[in-house]
């Protein structure tokens, strides 16, 4: 499958989630433009990160377009749930005291 690039995102006029699959191979300048583009990442690892800005949010779930380096390659992995262990763990005692 051919790399999805920021060029071709602009030139699409699509939203990014039409746009973009999960596990679609991105160039570097995609990359940066989710995880940096308008406000500073929301978690980043060096390895793995998400956008700034949440997507939406599910049950005090915050959701968040996340991607991944690996090697020299870039991709978007789709929304997922905040990495941030602070917010996770928040969440999963919310859980715990819901259910208990």
């Amino acid at each position: 499958m051919a790399t999805k690039t920021f060029k071709k995102y602009e030139k699409s006029g699509l939203g990014l989630h039409d746009f973009l699959k999960p596990l679609d191979q991105i160039d570097w300048e995609l990359y940066e433009n989710i995880l940096c583009g308008w406000v500073p990442s929301h978690f980043d690892d060096g390895k793995t990160g998400q956008a700034g800005e949440c997507h939406h949010s599910e049950d005090g779930v915050w959701y968040y377009d996340t991607v991944m380096t690996v090697g020299d390659k870039y991709y978007y992995l789709g929304l997922m749930p905040s990495m941030e262990p602070s917010v996770y763990y928040t969440y999963q005692a919310e859980e715990f005291r819901r259910n208990d």
